[in-house]
């Protein structure tokens, strides 16, 4: 606990006047009203209050951490928190133009690189008078889309209705059965944790059958949030093509052919954009609903059938289907986050991380911007790592197999095993390498508290390996929802991986050694070479003696986080697709140095 009289109330009270920082769920919800009454007459005011709508008490505990940091180190040394200025909100008392001229040109000199897509449910009297913390509605969104750089189109947003069943028209209640799933996966995963081996064949082909239930229940809500509720507007979920040249070839076509075709047609910018979004999303749409955006777009029925034709001359020339693209970044609101939205279809080949505010974003950018390069935070030295596995001691299976894929394939960490670690140790950790793994319950906060976290500047990328790592649970009906990764987001870390629900600890053991060999080089025979039968069972293994005749080829690594994390998740080894799903990234991209 902080001393009451170390706290410089005063100097706070001082500095807060000249910058916003409004806190709570009242803020948010008007800055959303706000959001719905002038969308139809200025656009850009809208995103303005949809974007301030966003965390905007993390945002305020954000700036008071970095004003207590502020009074306690001396000049030319890097404070230990988000600086103030970068996450703070618009002044009430500034006309709204300065307000959106701030926030276009955060977006302006954030990466060219990026592409930040924020999704934000639309405000509902229902949700306002809520006082049951277990209710969940599915509220229609805002989509609102900011392609970051210089010369870059204009951030725009469109409008999406809450889902509805195709056939009946009945509304569709995703959320009441995403957090359905929820409640069910723990409670299966709990009841199975307490006994240690099935009775009997029966038993066990029992809780596979649960299992599957609740994977098959998961996909589908993932097959409705794609096609029931973002529909054609999942076309909006597309990063830049790393190709620049062939963005700026696909968007001068689109100008000539209106200017030829259609000359008589006054094309807004927004309209351009979202024709260059529905040519790169054109594979992961049905023709109906590509039909419904031109729809959208042109009342006219021969200029729909024209622009139909011409995205299908135009892949068939450009074979866009290969192109790579640079990953996209979620901004995604707290109702919204315990969705897999990674596992679309639209996002299998796309790279995704999530963050919960754009000014966080634009932070994070700021805190790290000497040490990126083509729009990723660049690691140097991997090979200085840290771990913690096992510090509540009763997973002694997970810790046999955990310890033996550190001690072949990261045997240059430090770490601790099977023991619980002190404050201090603690704090060494997170301090000393590029990177941190925690494997055991949780996140691990009950070794080290989210004020202790939030004290010190973390360089390293955190993984968190423990069920729920870095879910966002709700204290009461009328407050903002928290997560462990937020703490980690506020002491400066550049990306936080972790899981959303409850998962089975050998299902994360794979996924993590997977994810952690493919990510980080080693010069051994790869790890998914290695025969791991004894290892999956729990035993401890010295795979340093197993040889080959003759050696398995070599396996070349991959360098950005999300890359590395989106392929393992498709992995076969890895049984059930709720663990694949719960996984995810928070923070920037992230890569290792490849020089």
């Amino acid at each position: 606990m902080e001393n009451k009289e170390n706290i410089p109330t005063k100097k706070i009270l001082r500095q807060l006047p000249p910058l916003h920082y409004p806190s709570g769920l009242f803020y948010q919800r008007l800055e959303r009203i706000k959001a719905c009454k002038c969308l139809k007459s200025n656009e850009l005011q809208a995103i303005h209050h949809l974007v301030e709508s966003h965390v905007p008490s993390l945002r305020l505990k954000t700036a008071i951490r970095y004003e207590k940091t502020l009074s306690s180190v001396t000049d030319n040394v890097k404070l230990l928190s988000l600086d103030k200025s970068y996450v703070a909100s618009s002044c009430p008392n500034t006309e709204i133009k300065k307000n959106i001229s701030s926030l276009l040109s955060k977006i302006e000199e954030m990466p060219p690189e990026w592409t930040l897509v924020q999704i934000t449910p639309q405000f509902t009297c229902k949700a306002n008078v809520e006082i049951a913390a277990d209710e969940h509605h599915t509220n229609p969104l805002y989509i609102s889309v900011f392609n970051c750089g210089p010369n870059q189109p204009k951030p725009f947003c469109v409008s999406i209705s809450a889902p509805h069943d195709s056939v009946k028209g009945a509304p569709v209640e995703l959320a009441k059965e995403m957090h359905s799933i929820f409640a069910d996966n723990k409670e299966l995963l709990l009841k199975s944790s307490k006994q240690k081996h099935f009775a009997n064949v029966s038993q066990k082909h029992h809780y596979y059958c649960q299992r599957k239930s609740i994977d098959d229940r998961l996909e589908m809500v993932v097959r409705d949030l794609s096609n029931l509720y973002l529909k054609e507007w999942k076309c909006l979920f597309m990063g830049k093509y790393i190709n620049s040249d062939l963005e700026n070839r696909i968007r001068k076509r689109i100008e000539d052919f209106f200017r030829t075709e259609f000359p008589w047609l006054k094309l807004d910018e927004k309209t351009k954009v979202i024709v260059q979004y529905l040519i790169k999303s054109y594979y992961y749409l049905k023709m109906t609903e590509l039909r419904s955006a031109l729809q959208f777009l042109f009342p006219e029925k021969n200029v729909q059938r024209s622009v139909g034709q011409f995205i299908r001359d135009l892949l068939e020339e450009f074979k866009l289907f290969q192109e790579k693209r640079h990953p996209l970044i979620l901004i995604i609101d707290d109702s919204l986050d315990i969705y897999p939205w990674e596992m679309m279809e639209i996002l299998s080949e796309t790279t995704v991380s999530r963050l919960p505010s754009l000014h966080l974003a634009y932070a994070l950018y700021q805190e790290h911007k000497d040490s990126m390069e083509g729009g990723f935070k660049i690691l140097k030295n991997p090979q200085s790592g840290t771990y913690l596995i096992n510090p509540d001691l009763d997973l002694v299976n997970m810790q046999n197999r955990i310890e033996s894929f550190c001690d072949y394939w990261l045997p240059t960490w430090e770490g601790i095993t099977g023991a619980r670690p002190t404050s201090e140790q603690f704090v060494k950790l997170l301090l000393s390498g590029d990177v941190f793994s925690y494997n055991g319950h949780g996140s691990g906060s009950h070794f080290f508290s989210a004020t202790n976290v939030e004290k010190i500047r973390i360089n390293a990328v955190v993984v968190l390996f423990g069920c729920g790592s870095t879910r966002l649970t709700r204290l009461g009906p009328q407050s903002e929802m928290a997560t462990a990764s937020h703490v980690y987001l506020i002491a400066c870390s550049p990306c936080t991986v972790g899981m959303l629900w409850e998962v089975t600890d050998l299902d994360t053991d794979i996924l993590a050694t997977e994810f952690l060999s493919y990510w980080i080089p080693c010069s051994k025979v790869h790890w998914k070479h290695l025969d791991k039968a004894k290892w999956k069972k729990g035993e401890k293994v010295n795979f340093s003696k197993q040889h080959f005749d003759p050696p398995p080829t070599c396996h070349t690594h991959e360098p950005e986080l999300l890359k590395a994390l989106s392929a393992v998740k498709k992995s076969s080894e890895i049984n059930f697709y709720a663990t694949r799903a719960a996984c995810v990234a928070r923070g920037i991209p992230v890569k290792i140095a490849t020089n």
